[in-house]
């Protein structure tokens, strides 16, 4: 055996005499430890619980950033949206505004008008079935300027044939103008009554 063995009885009866002061001393700094490292560790449990918050922060303002963003998006998605629908609720309107105006007026267009025109409605009919607004606004804008050159023409024509009218009805009286002109009249007084 290496360690001589210590009797426990011997053990027992050594008593340990340490002054009360020392005593008073030791509790004293071991409390002021104990203070210590609670306040360290109260620290550190600061810092942690500061960084988190700092990391949830910059989280929530992430957040806050791309739903500002979603929003942004939304918004600009349904303006396109509205947009769209009311360009092809407008095409649909011009395709069926030339189809009546084509039945009403196809007597005072000439042929070459009345192709270019439907040839644009369909051209029309077609792009308004897709997606492509750009498309879509340049047909419209075709169909519309072949229908001012055409309603031009009508109106011309039909100035000229006013006009013509009135011209060959002054040159030539009819025959109840004449009569209505050679008529004999008589002056009628009414009698005063006194």
């Amino acid at each position: 055996q290496l360690y001589p063995q210590v009797n426990s009885d011997v053990s027992n009866q050594i008593d340990l005499q340490v002054p009360e002061e020392e005593l008073l001393e030791i509790e004293r700094n071991a409390e002021l430890e104990r203070k210590r490292n609670q306040k360290r560790k109260t620290l550190l449990e600061r810092n942690q619980l500061i960084k988190k918050e700092s990391s949830l922060l910059k989280q929530l303002q992430q957040i806050d950033i791309k739903l500002s963003i979603t929003q942004k998006e939304i918004i600009e998605y349904k303006q396109k949206m509205k947009e769209s629908i009311d360009l092809h609720n407008q095409a649909d309107q011009l395709i069926y505004q030339t189809d009546k105006q084509l039945d009403e007026f196809k007597d005072k267009l000439d042929d070459e008008v009345i192709t270019q025109l439907k040839d644009a409605k369909e051209k029309l009919g077609e792009s308004n079935k897709g997606t492509d607004v750009e498309k879509i606004k340049n047909d419209i804008e075709l169909l519309n300027k072949i229908w001012a050159s055409a309603t031009e023409k009508m109106y011309q024509n039909s100035a000229s044939e006013e006009s013509n009218s009135n011209e060959t009805s002054s040159k030539e009286p009819s025959q109840e103008d004449a009569e209505i002109k050679d008529a004999d009249y008589e002056v009628v007084e009414e009698e005063e009554q006194k």
